[in-house]
């Protein structure tokens, strides 16, 4: 079993890399295989991640190992994966789970939610975990209703894992 979670893990990594090369190439103008300060910026808005011109600098110079003032795909990659990668999957996870929000209210039914986990890819869960998922993050909305804030529920699992 934790061979095949490992497998999966290394499927979804090599999607994710490959969406970023995607991206990378895309904001590389010159087509030297870096970009600069200002591609990599708007490479970040595009993926949702907005950083002042301090926090750019910092970012590019804690990977411009040749002092260029450009970043190549590795570095790319490891400052996503050190820098952003938080940021990247709560706005993924989000994305996800607005598709299911049908009516844009930012909470599910336990029933609706019961559903969406068994459903998403790359999840596989027990009825059991599930259920445990769904008792950790009730909340109690204005109709009474036993209901899951996503956003909460999203947050929780980027930076408390």
């Amino acid at each position: 079993m934790d061979n095949n979670n490992n497998n999966n893990q290394e499927n979804f990594d090599n999607i994710f890399i490959s969406e970023y090369l995607e991206f990378f190439n895309t904001f590389d103008r010159d087509k030297d295989g870096k970009i600069n300060k200002s591609e990599l910026n708007n490479l970040l808005k595009t993926l949702n991640i907005f950083i002042s011109d301090s926090e750019l600098n910092d970012a590019i110079s804690e990977v411009d190992i040749d002092d260029d003032k450009k970043i190549d795909f590795k570095q790319f990659l490891h400052l996503m994966e050190t820098k952003f990668k938080h940021q990247i999957d709560e706005n993924n996870l989000i994305l996800a789970f607005e598709n299911y929000d049908q009516e844009k209210k930012g909470i599910f039914t336990k029933n609706q939610f019961k559903n969406i986990l068994k459903n998403l890819k790359n999840l596989s869960l027990s009825d059991e975990e599930i259920n445990n998922i769904i008792n950790i993050n009730l909340i109690n909305n204005n109709n009474n209703n036993d209901s899951i804030d996503y956003i909460n529920f999203i947050q929780n699992i980027v930076y408390n894992n």
